[in-house]
């Protein structure tokens, strides 16, 4: 009896062989793809029950449960991917050697598209063929604006993180291909103690990762708030550059050890990095920033609203930024600032000291999408102004999709008309003030963000804002925070949580919230607000996620 050819040997006699296993490797490739989707979605809904936890105490332990779960679902989930990588691995050994020269296959590449786990090109590849011969499979889709990339979110104060094991696992099985990892320290409101596992220092994960720095991609690094005697880093080789970082993120009290100074400036040379965050005590500019590179870039401490600008001015492609800003009491303190005008950036994130309306008089953003800013009010600072803000907006024709300001005393009619101006195209909106009830955000301005089929016992269908303002404000809206600013009567809010969250009859499709976290006052004597928590609650009944919460202001004798 003669013994069976074995796989090469088929392979080599039959063209079509080979073209049926290049097509399952292309199949596989697609479910990597939609395991792909499937973690990302995990690490969306980790986030967002993290951010829930964090708010909203009485849910703590339950929302600590499903994070737990989640964590579990993601690391079985990164294994059963990377068990159909080695099959693949193993396909692409046997066949890629073998597709016969003579019949080149067709191929339709896809770009910005490539797997976490696989040993392979870092595009796609995909027969053109490919829905015919597999019709039942899933569609492969042509083209994709998301980049791939493995990444593990460790908690290593909580006693939830993956296990080394597990993310040493995750790094050898993920080939010669970049690296993406995040990691920070639990925030104190989320610690679980476990005698039986005790929490991990950040520094001894990072060295999980260490002998990989050339692959490293995107790396976030927080360790903590307090002191941290080691990072980990000193432990990368001194000749070891990193010719795939793309951005960059750390976040540490002091560094006080040249050689990690080193080693974050080798960091910062990095001929593709385009990203730059960072948190510390430490001066930015005792490093050498590749400004010219950077297409974000972010800092915390204090610096003077020149050297701020400045900084926007020399990176010439910067798109995103975040800044802590030093600005004047009053405009006479000091010469005018001169103006600046950037057509790229999109995202502008400030903490500003001093007069920020000085800033408003400076700026120019034809290209501006996200507006936050946050106040630290002095006795000798004037309010924000909303009409100089609405004249940056003027000035710089931009389509302001989402709007936050925090800890700003606002005039409720200067908001309303900067609603109404800025309503088609807002799809986050986020007020705060911790200090005071500020009370801006009044019946009039949620009765207008209420759809009009909702007939509450508080719902006026007649407003004097409705006759110069046709529809909803902000109908677009996916994202609303507010947390302390609200001053409406009793049910005005919940009318218009019930419209926006739950929707209405002729709503259109979509026109409902996505995320909502409300913070209200309470004196505790008149008990505000008791209707708006009650149906509040009944509306988290019908539609999980509303986040809301009590605050009481202590009053402190001086």
């Amino acid at each position: 009896m003669e013994p069976s050819p074995d796989v090469h040997t088929v392979l080599r006699n039959d063209p079509d062989e080979a073209r049926r296993l290049q097509d399952l490797v292309n199949c596989l490739d697609s479910e990597i793809d939609q395991a792909n989707d499937v973690l990302r979605e995990l690490l969306e809904r980790r986030s967002t029950l993290l951010a829930e936890a964090s708010y909203i105490p009485c849910d703590r332990d339950k929302t600590l449960a499903d994070i737990r779960r989640l964590e579990s679902e993601l690391a079985a989930k990164q294994l059963e991917v990377a068990d159909v990588q080695a099959e693949i691995s193993s396909i692409k050994t046997r066949s890629s050697s073998n597709t016969p020269a003579a019949q080149p296959l067709a191929q339709a590449s896809l770009p910005n598209s490539s797997s976490p786990f696989r040993v392979a090109p870092a595009h796609l590849h995909v027969l053109s063929p490919f829905a015919e011969i597999c019709p039942a499979l899933p569609t492969v889709r042509s083209t994709s604006s998301h980049q791939r990339k493995p990444s593990i979110s460790n908690s290593s104060g909580t006693g939830f993180f993956p296990h080394p094991n597990v993310i040493q696992l995750f790094i050898e099985r993920s080939g010669a291909v970049p690296l993406s990892w995040s990691l920070e320290d639990a925030k104190l409101n989320l610690h679980v103690v476990d005698t039986n596992h005790p929490p991990m220092p950040v520094s001894q994960i990072v060295e999980l990762y260490v002998p990989h720095a050339q692959r490293w991609k995107h790396v976030r690094i927080d360790y903590g708030s307090g002191w941290v005697p080691n990072t980990g880093l000193d432990l990368i080789p001194p000749e070891d550059q990193f010719p795939m970082l793309e951005t960059f993120s750390i976040k540490r009290g002091y560094w006080l050890d040249n050689r990690e100074i080193g080693i974050l400036a080798r960091m910062l040379a990095s001929p593709r990095l385009r990203g730059v965050s960072w948190y510390s005590q430490k001066p930015y500019t005792t490093l050498t920033m590749p400004w010219t590179q950077l297409t974000q870039f972010s800092i915390n401490h204090l610096v003077p609203v020149r050297e701020a600008l400045n900084i926007i001015s020399l990176c010439k492609k910067l798109e995103d930024v975040e800044l802590n800003m030093l600005l004047p009491t009053k405009v006479e303190d000091e010469s005018p600032v001169e103006p600046l005008r950037h057509d790229l950036l999109q995202g502008l994130k400030l903490e500003v000291a001093g007069d920020p309306n000085i800033l408003f008089n400076a700026i120019t953003f034809p290209n501006l999408k996200r507006f936050e800013i946050s106040l630290t009010q002095s006795p000798r600072a004037p309010p924000l102004s909303l009409g100089l803000f609405r004249q940056f907006i003027d000035r710089s024709t931009c389509v302001l999709e989402k709007l936050t300001i925090e800890e700003a005393q606002l005039n409720p009619d200067d908001l309303l008309g900067l609603l109404m101006y800025l309503s088609p195209s807002l799809t986050e909106l986020s007020f705060q003030h911790e200090r005071l009830n500020a009370g801006y955000m009044n019946d009039q301005i949620l009765r207008m963000m209420t759809q009009p089929d909702v007939h509450g016992p508080n719902y006026v269908g007649d407003l004097a804002g409705r006759r110069h303002f046709r529809g909803v404000l902000c109908p677009n809206l996916k994202f609303l925070r507010l947390w302390g600013v609200v001053g409406s009567a009793d049910g005005v809010l919940a009318d218009m949580l019930q419209s926006r969250w739950i929707g209405c009859r002729n709503c259109r499709s979509g026109r409902v919230l996505d995320t909502v976290f409300i913070v209200l006052d309470d004196d505790m004597d008149r008990n505000r607000h008791q209707e708006d928590f009650k149906r509040m609650h009944e509306l988290k009944v019908r539609r999980p996620g509303l986040c809301f919460q009590r605050l009481v202001r202590m009053a402190c004798d001086g």
